[in-house]
């Protein structure tokens, strides 16, 4: 550590530091607009001058561009008192020559560093009479709003979204005073992480579209630290609500999880609580009801079927949800489960079993090397975020998926010996072939041979894409590395945003018991909260609900379980609510409520008015759980604390594996999803409306299609569900059939379908379907 002296005032600097960043750290209010943190410095604006004084006797003093000038010891710098002062006036004053001075109108306004910068530089009056220079705005999608006027020409955007997000669908385009930064055509971003052009952005630039049009100040919000429940990161987010209602959401950058970036899942997926049809009254039999009548009503439903009462919840409801529904369940003498379906707990807990030091996304960012299987970017957008970094910076990175996924494209484009497809059936053999001699030509030559001793790998897995002989595989796999001198760190990307924490009390509370329950006729009553067990991909649960005499749905959106129900009552979301979940890590994280909206009850207040439990002793059962659990003398809800996922999961690694037929007389079935896709953010209109697949439409590879005799006017019947355990019986829609789509991304032997195409023909995700099931519909048979 060294010393500098800005202004007189002493300022200490970590080696590898430049001017700029040792002055942010002390606190120092340095001007500045190109440099950011996660993009580092460009020199491109001038903003951060300062003037260095001599440090020798004779020597005259000069201006530096602090973010490219290297902090050395004993140096001293004039931010405020020297002639760098007028020349970050003049900077500005050239900028606003330009700019078109709308900030009344601009939705940038009070969060604009521009207006910020153009302040602290003491730039006070217009003197530019001459014409401004200006651009045709470009139409981005749903998402952002670009005002191309208002461009400084910082080159944060591309910086971000080239360098940094490696995308390759917008950039810089002219040169000079006629320099804009746009996309080749009009239309809607390709990246997954394009909405943080409006974080990086130091101006109006490029805004939040769907915040335009619930337009707000941004000091007439109100606004809280809270956790993204979309995927299992559970990435810190600011939620921003007015008139109870939400507006916006913000990364909160937090260096434990997300240091300064979220996906467009985080910032759209969210306004789902927006959605025209959401629940936001409570109904009995299709009539609405006020709220102090429903729960009479369900309490008095509840208090006749006791002993023969479910209560189902989902990974995406948090911690505090699931104890408040079991409090439920156990006043009622009924039985709880946070999974919907036992394969999916199997697979959550196996995961969480086999996982090995896993790793952060600074982990992952930091890595020499990775191995992903299954399609990352689609189920945890934030860590492809993260392995891009390693593409980036030339580092060795396979893949193994079976269904189109935007980082293959990624690794392909530079790397195409890198990628590897092939159907999930096929992957525990395809990884057990590979072994730490990098000799098998599966996952290709010479993987990860130049590495030396020491050097650290990770290796990610998709939970809800793999069985769990294909997780074991990757376990045996890392120890193999391991016995060759390499730190590797293995996790897995698990399906639900409170997965872990799920799987935590899922071992006392378990979905096949409730499950064999239902089937059996031992339930009356079922009460679903924030699940879909009569929707998407629940074929388990179809064919029960004939079984079922009263169901109470407590959910926020509208989901085809909803339409179904017989007593509705509104939910908050995570945004109108507090509450506790953990991380794919183990990470425990507790949230609070940016804004209540009115008539939103959450699961501690239903608890309350059914079983009379008090806040007070609800929160005390609730710590005094999660620490017999955890093994915490203390619990911290900061993110600081990490379960011992090994240890706490250990033995349910084993737990049901399912023997997967891989003869070639089969096709498995794999999800098509993508990057803005998951429970609840699928229901987010604005997002859901650049969703890439159709439904209703089954896509395969053009040699599977020529193996099977197929063109693309041909329509494909799949066949009953069979007996197999990851193929439930159900009889939904067996006799549609389906036209087809060719994509070479997808894997040989595979047939991807959207998880409603999926609920439509009863299988689940990897179902194996024997070929003599399938029926081709030719023209001629139409």
């Amino acid at each position: 550590m060294g010393k500098i002296f800005i202004d007189d005032q002493e300022v200490n600097f970590e080696p590898g530091q430049n001017v700029l960043q040792a002055a942010l750290k002390a606190g120092i209010n340095a001007p500045y607009f190109c440099y950011h943190e996660a993009l580092g410095s460009a020199g491109a604006c001038r903003m951060c001058t300062m003037e260095l004084e001599p440090t020798k006797e004779g020597e005259n003093s000069r201006l530096v561009v602090t973010c490219l000038q290297a902090a050395q010891d004993g140096q001293r710098y004039r931010l405020n008192k020297g002639i760098g002062d007028h020349v970050r006036q003049g900077v500005v004053e050239y900028y606003m020559t330009r700019h078109p001075h709308d900030c009344p109108v601009c939705d940038e306004a009070g969060d604009c560093q521009l207006q910020d910068m153009t302040i602290l530089s003491h730039h006070t009056y217009r003197r530019f009479k001459g014409a401004k220079r200006t651009y045709m705005d470009q139409a981005m999608g749903p998402l952002i709003y670009n005002t191309a006027n208002r461009c400084i020409t910082c080159y944060r955007c591309s910086r971000f979204y080239q360098n940094y997000a490696l995308g390759d669908d917008f950039g810089v385009y002219a040169s000079g005073n006629r320099t804009t930064f746009r996309r080749a055509e009009a239309g809607h971003f390709d990246s997954p992480f394009s909405g943080n052009l409006i974080d990086v952005c130091p101006t109006g630039t490029f805004t939040d579209k769907v915040f335009r049009r619930k337009f707000s100040r941004t000091w007439q919000l109100e606004k809280t630290e809270s956790i993204c429940s979309h995927c299992s990161v559970g990435c810190h987010t600011e939620p921003g609500g007015r008139d109870n209602r939400l507006r916006r959401v913000h990364p909160f950058p937090n260096t434990k999880v997300n240091a300064h970036f979220i996906c467009d899942r985080g910032r759209y997926g969210e306004h789902y609580s927006e959605a025209k049809d959401r629940p936001l009254a409570p109904q009995i039999n299709g009539a609405a009801v006020s709220q102090q009548k429903a729960l009479d009503h369900i309490s008095d439903i509840l208090t006749k079927s006791a002993g023969k009462v479910g209560i189902l919840s989902s990974p995406d409801e948090d911690l505090s949800c699931h104890y408040a529904l079991a409090n439920i369940a156990e006043h009622f003498n009924g039985l709880f489960s946070p999974f919907v379906m036992p394969q999916t707990e199997d697979r959550t807990a196996a995961a969480l079993a086999l996982s090995r030091n896993c790793p952060s996304l600074t982990d992952i960012e930091t890595a020499d090397g990775a191995i992903i299987v299954g399609a990352l970017t689609e189920t945890a957008p934030m860590m492809d975020l993260a392995v891009r970094q390693l593409i980036k910076a030339g580092k060795t990175v396979h893949m193994l998926h079976a269904s189109p996924t935007l980082l293959a494209d990624i690794v392909r484009k530079q790397h195409p010996d890198q990628i590897h497809q092939a159907a999930p059936k096929n992957w525990a053999e395809i990884i057990n072939s590979f072994d730490a001699s990098h000799a098998a030509e599966e996952m290709g030559p010479n993987l990860f041979a130049n590495l030396e001793t020491g050097k650290r790998i990770v290796v990610l897995g998709v939970a809800v894409e793999m069985d769990i002989a294909s997780m074991h595989a990757l376990h045996d796999l890392c120890q193999a590395f391991e016995n060759k001198q390499l730190t590797v760190q293995l996790g897995f990307a698990l399906n639900g945003a409170n997965a872990t924490g799920s799987a935590m009390i899922s071992a006392q509370y378990p979905s096949a018991k409730l499950l064999d329950a239902v089937k059996q006729e031992k339930i009356e009553t079922l009460l679903v909260c924030g699940a879909d067990p009569f929707g998407f991909g629940a074929a388990d649960w179809l064919p029960a609900r004939k079984y079922i005499k009263q169901l109470i749905v407590f959910d926020n959106v509208n989901s085809p379980t909803v339409k179904t129900a017989d007593v509705i009552l509104p939910h908050a979301t995570w945004s109108e609510r507090s509450g506790i979940s953990i991380n794919y890590e183990g990470r425990i994280q507790g949230f609070d409520s940016a804004y209540q909206r009115k008539g939103m009850l959450t699961a501690l207040d239903l608890a309350a008015a059914l079983t009379g439990i008090s806040s007070q002793d609800f929160h005390t059962q609730q710590s005094n759980h999660l620490t017999n659990i955890t093994e915490f003398e203390s619990l911290q809800f900061d993110g600081e604390q990490c379960l011992n996922l090994h240890k706490l999961f250990e033995g349910r690694a084993e737990a049901n594996q399912v023997s997967i037929d891989s003869n070639k007389d089969s096709l498995q079935v794999v999800r098509l999803t993508w990057h803005g896709g998951s429970n609840k953010a699928s229901y987010a209109a604005e997002i859901a409306s650049i969703k890439p697949w159709k439904d209703n439409i089954i896509y395969l590879h053009p040699d599977t299609a020529h193996r099977l005799n197929l063109n693309t006017k041909s329509k494909l019947k799949l066949g009953n569900p069979s007996d197999h355990p990851d193929n439930p019986n159900n009889h939904s829609n067996m006799d549609h059939a389906f036209p087809i789509i060719l994509n070479s991304e997808v894997a040989l032997d595979c047939l991807a379908l959207t998880r409603a195409t999926l609920h439509h023909v009863g299988h689940l995700v990897n179902a194996i379907i024997p070929i003599d099931n399938l029926s081709i519909i030719t023209n001629e048979d139409e």
